[in-house]
């Protein structure tokens, strides 16, 4: 008799565009501790690809709409002075709220994923060869069949 572990929790992996060290050395730690004191499913990731990316939204750089490809979800930090136009998470970091958006990314991305896996595509096949009168010589048919 077997015994059957239940499904590994998946990994999401979190990356930094452009932040100055000691921002993505606190993402780093943060990281960390919420991965011992909850059930976090997020990991720093240093190269693509990644679920999530925290870009600095204060240069023209992190504001750049091609930020957007690297992942699915892109978050700009800056100062709630700055005028930026993407989702914006304020300086300085405070951990309550990274936690909150983290809790809230990874909600939003795996149920995203459980429903890509719940609507497989559909599957025919065929069971005999239709009649001769059914494809009458047409080529088309002969080929759909």
């Amino acid at each position: 008799m077997t015994s059957s572990s239940p499904p590994a929790a998946p990994v999401l992996r979190l990356g930094t565009y452009k932040l100055p060290a000691a921002e993505t050395a606190l993402i780093q730690t943060l990281l960390r501790l919420y991965a011992q004191n909850t059930a976090s499913h997020w990991v720093y990731a240093s190269a693509p690809p990644y679920d999530a990316l925290l870009a600095d939204g204060s240069t023209a750089e992190g504001q750049s709409p091609t930020l957007d490809r690297l992942a699915p979800i892109v978050l700009r930090l800056a100062r709630r002075s700055e005028n930026t136009t993407h989702d914006l998470l304020e300086r300085p970091i405070r951990p309550d709220r990274f936690q909150q958006w983290l809790q809230v990314i990874e909600q939003k991305l795996l149920s995203q994923s459980a429903s890509a896996q719940e609507d497989p595509p559909a599957r025919y096949r065929l069971l005999h060869w239709p009649p001769a009168r059914l494809l009458r010589h047409d080529a088309d048919r002969i080929r759909l069949a």
